[in-house]
């Protein structure tokens, strides 16, 4: 599934994820854990992809989350000049 669609699933018609949609959304990713612990760690994955701190998860920081989790830091790689070879 694409990550737009995933996100779409997630936030429903409003295109925007709250917290109760997120703690849904970790349960269904992680059934197996107690309840109480599911709802810790959603709480705490949540206020770290909100970034701008509104209580609202957009496509942009849940699509840079889902990036970063799987290794993808754009920080770290050189900046792209207009001439010369690209190494990376």
């Amino acid at each position: 599934m694409s990550l737009w669609r995933r996100f779409k699933k997630i936030s429903g018609m409003d295109s925007l994820i709250d917290r109760n949609e997120y703690e849904v959304y970790h349960h269904y990713k992680h059934p197996y854990l107690d309840p109480v612990s599911n709802r810790i760690q959603a709480n705490h994955e949540f206020s770290m992809i909100d970034r701008n701190r509104d209580n609202r998860i957009d496509y942009y920081e849940f699509a840079d989350a889902e990036r970063r989790r799987y290794g993808y830091y754009p920080e770290y790689y050189p900046q792209r000049r207009n001439y010369g070879p690209y190494y990376y």
